[in-house]
């Protein structure tokens, strides 16, 4: 299990809008969030400190062993090879639980790119 700590955007200021394609990573999953979806970035306010975020939220991801993974970690291969197959067999990655909790309002994509590595 891997988890990092994001800042949660700001209830009272978090201010919606419209990305671009020029403005978000190219894993950044346009296709479940659709193209024009609105988001939200932070402001800044009193409630906040000026900060536009208020508290933290984890992201998670868990590599959930089975014989592939069981034998490629037994054969030594890369971490890439095992994360492949990870995701393969449906893993979630830090990232991708970070991009539903942008969907969802809570986090930025600034705060995803911030703690975690491109996949």
């Amino acid at each position: 299990m891997a988890q990092r700590l994001v800042r949660t955007l700001c209830s009272e200021c978090k201010e919606e809008y419209t990305p671009t394609y020029d403005e978000v990573p190219s894993d950044f999953p346009f296709d479940d969030i659709a193209y024009g979806s609105t988001i939200f970035r932070p402001v800044g306010c009193r409630n906040c400190r000026g900060t536009g975020y208020s508290g933290r939220l984890g992201i998670y991801e868990l590599l959930e062993t089975n014989d592939e993974i069981r034998q490629l970690a037994n054969n030594r291969e890369s971490t890439e090879a095992l994360r492949k197959a990870a995701v393969a067999n449906g893993m979630k990655t830090l990232r991708q639980d970070g991009w539903r909790k942008v969907a969802r309002g809570v986090t930025t994509i600034d705060e995803v790119i911030r703690v975690t590595k491109s996949d």
